[in-house]
């Protein structure tokens, strides 16, 4: 009678702190936003390591700067499902729509983009996890991530169930975390893109 209960109690407490990392990582956000005039930078076709100081750095070494360099949150405290990749990341930051958005450099570089634009950020999903087992560096140049862990995103076959008992977290534009029941979700609760509710299968709005 207790394993059942001790494993429960794990995954509770493995999904309370997914919900923390998705926090202060949103606050990692904030600040760099903030230090920027609003702006952040995303990446085309660029995969820095988290050691490369030669180039461009990617979303997730600013937000680590402003995390006093605690890497740790951006680990999935769930052991991954068999068959995942073990990551250095297991989060993405949607930085696709700003890149659809505007006029990104050809081929690679550096593009900045205002999260200013998001007009409901209470439903913007600003943050969640990724497990696209194709191409794992996405999370780094989110520029062709078209799929998230919740399978909200159109079905495609790399999609895995939520890791914490069907459920699954999403830090949104304003800071709020949610964990969504990923058989009951609304699209009407959250969207991907800046001023349209749509997942990623819909056409991104034009500038």
């Amino acid at each position: 009678m207790l394993l059942p209960a001790l494993s429960a109690a794990r995954g509770k407490a493995r999904a309370t702190q997914c919900g923390s990392n998705l926090r202060q990582l949103g606050t990692g956000v904030q600040l760099w936003q903030d230090d920027h005039n609003g702006n952040i930078t995303g990446l085309s076709g660029v995969f820095p390591s988290w050691t490369d100081t030669s180039g461009p750095q990617a979303w997730t070494q600013h937000v680590a700067d402003y995390a006093g360099g605690r890497t740790k949150i951006f680990l999935e405290p769930e052991p991954p499902p068999t068959g995942a990749p073990l990551l250095a990341v297991d989060y993405y930051l949607n930085l696709l729509p700003g890149y659809l958005q505007t006029n990104p450099p050809s081929p690679t570089g550096e593009y900045t983009l205002a999260l200013r634009q998001v007009q409901s950020p209470s439903v913007f999903i600003l943050m969640s996890k990724d497990l696209d087992l194709l191409a794992p560096t996405n999370d780094i140049d989110p520029t062709n991530e078209i799929t998230d862990l919740s399978g909200l995103g159109g079905g495609v076959t790399t999609n895995l169930s939520g890791l914490h008992k069907g459920r699954e977290n999403f830090l949104f534009g304003d800071g709020h975390v949610v964990s969504f029941n990923l058989q009951t979700y609304s699209a009407a609760d959250a969207t991907y893109f800046y001023n349209v509710k749509a997942n990623w299968q819909k056409p991104a709005p034009q500038p």
